[in-house]
């Protein structure tokens, strides 16, 4: 498997287990679905971490952990919007941009 594979299934599965969380915030903590997504996000959290721990023996960890940080953030924020139909701002999308150029200029 592509190093870079480690590192991007990492970010992508992060991302799936924050999405599972506000998910699952969605039901009552007395909903048997509310226990459901919070399992299951801890399945993804551990599965992203161990291959975040993968990749990180192909990576330094300053170059890999904030790459992988905003790339889940930007993920994040991605999937509030299409999927929970939050709203942000221009001041936010201007931040969302600085992380873009923050993961382009750290990965070169």
């Amino acid at each position: 498997m592509s190093k870079y594979l480690f590192a991007i299934l990492a970010t992508v599965i992060n991302a799936g287990a924050q999405i599972l969380l506000k998910k699952a915030s969605l039901f009552s903590h007395r909903d048997n679905f509310f226990y459901l997504y919070v399992f299951y996000a801890g399945l993804l959290y551990i599965v992203s971490f161990v291959l975040y721990a993968i990749a990180l023996k192909y990576f330094p960890i300053t170059k890999l952990s904030p790459i992988t940080m905003l790339g889940s953030m930007i993920l994040i924020v991605l999937a509030g919007i299409f999927l929970y139909k939050e709203v942000i701002n221009l001041k936010y999308v201007i931040g969302l941009l600085f992380g873009v150029i923050s993961i382009i200029l750290i990965a070169k």
